[in-house]
């Protein structure tokens, strides 16, 4: 929870607040933890004397229409980005950082957020930093903790999986289906391993690419995936062009 993460991770913060609060800022809970210890540092709350989310009362939120439903992240969690939207606003408003700096582990949100400092015509360069990886590949994740001693071995199947894709795209493969069906074939092996999902889509417009449609070239395109793991549900991402 964001408690946790306050409690447990930010006790010996020796960084600017407004740096920690933009960077801390790269999934729900640490927008939460990044919430909670701004308040608690400055005196200041994102209003309705509240740090949930919808605030009680409240009555504006960044929308963004096609957006969060054409991303697969988003159409797994509806309303999700809704809300990032909303507090990421809201802490840009507050803060009116020159950078910020996002994980490219979350994606579908780093999408998002490049987006609307695009079209709300903010000042703040957004910055997406690669994902820190343990030694065999897995995406370091809070959510880890969450994994049993035996499916540990198997985290990784999605992190090979989109390594396959990747090889393939530069291998010459361009075809969005074949890639899709090529890491989702790896994934299906795997016994203990749910797929959720496999996207290919444009950086920039967040446009899926669908079964029979071919990658454009020059566009930034991200390959990526979720996966169910016992209770643990694992996201990943390569930007692959």
């Amino acid at each position: 929870s964001s408690h946790y993460v306050l409690d447990h991770c930010c006790r010996t913060v020796k960084v600017p607040i407004t740096c920690l609060i933009v960077s801390a800022a790269g999934s729900n809970q640490c927008l939460q933890a990044a919430a909670s210890l701004f308040q608690r540092c400055v005196g200041c709350s994102f209003g309705g004397g509240t740090l949930r989310y919808p605030e009680d009362g409240a009555q504006v939120f960044v929308g963004l229409d096609e957006l969060e439903n054409s991303l697969r992240e988003g159409q797994s969690r509806p309303g999700h980005f809704r809300g990032v939207a909303t507090v990421v606003t809201k802490l840009f408003n507050l803060v009116q950082p020159h950078k910020a700096y996002f994980g490219q582990k979350d994606g579908a949100q780093c999408i998002v957020i490049k987006r609307i400092v695009k079209e709300l015509l903010m000042n703040t360069e957004v910055n997406i930093v690669p994902t820190m990886r343990e030694q065999d590949g897995l995406a370091m994740s809070s959510r880890n903790l969450y994994l049993s001693e035996e499916n540990r071995p198997f985290a990784t199947t999605l992190y090979k999986a989109l390594k396959a894709v990747e090889k393939a795209f530069h291998g010459g493969q361009r075809d969005a289906g074949r890639l899709l069906s090529l890491g989702a074939d790896i994934i299906q092996r795997e016994e203990k391993v749910a797929l959720l999902y496999l996207d290919l889509c444009c950086m920039e417009s967040g446009k899926q690419y669908k079964d029979g449609e071919t990658l454009a070239a020059g566009a930034s395109v991200m390959l990526s995936g979720a996966v169910q793991l016992g209770k643990t549900r694992l996201i990943d991402n390569l930007i692959i062009q």
